[in-house]
């Protein structure tokens, strides 16, 4: 990871499961996942992306036994801010399957993070 980078922000399936306000339709914005919370700033933007791209969102909590990209950033070491996102998806590894509102929710919310 560069010396310099400040953020970390990953995209990955947000797994759809009981406890989980994930949904087919939408995108996710992780809040915390089963190792780490992701840092309030980001997810704070990102909330604020969603809202100004009018994208179908939902905040949540993934766990027991999720992790994204992100993390290894802050198992490394690095004072990093970060963050993840993702379509809500049913299945894992193999077989996933999501709604295309859930793709395009992703994509406006993507869009509009890294243009504001």
């Amino acid at each position: 990871m560069p010396a310099d980078c400040e953020d970390f922000v990953a995209m990955d399936i947000a797994c759809i499961g009981p406890e989980q306000t994930s949904s087919e339709k939408k995108v996710s914005i992780f809040c915390k996942d089963s190792r780490y919370p992701y840092h309030i700033d980001i997810v704070s933007e990102l909330v604020a992306a969603a809202k100004a791209a009018d994208a179908g969102y939902v905040k949540d909590i993934l766990t027991p036994h999720y992790g994204t990209d992100a993390d290894p950033a802050l198992n490394a070491g690095n004072d990093i801010r970060h963050g993840a996102f993702g379509p809500g998806v049913v299945a894992s590894h193999g077989y996933e399957r999501t709604h295309m509102d859930g793709v395009k929710n992703t994509y406006e919310l993507l869009m509009k993070y890294i243009t504001l």
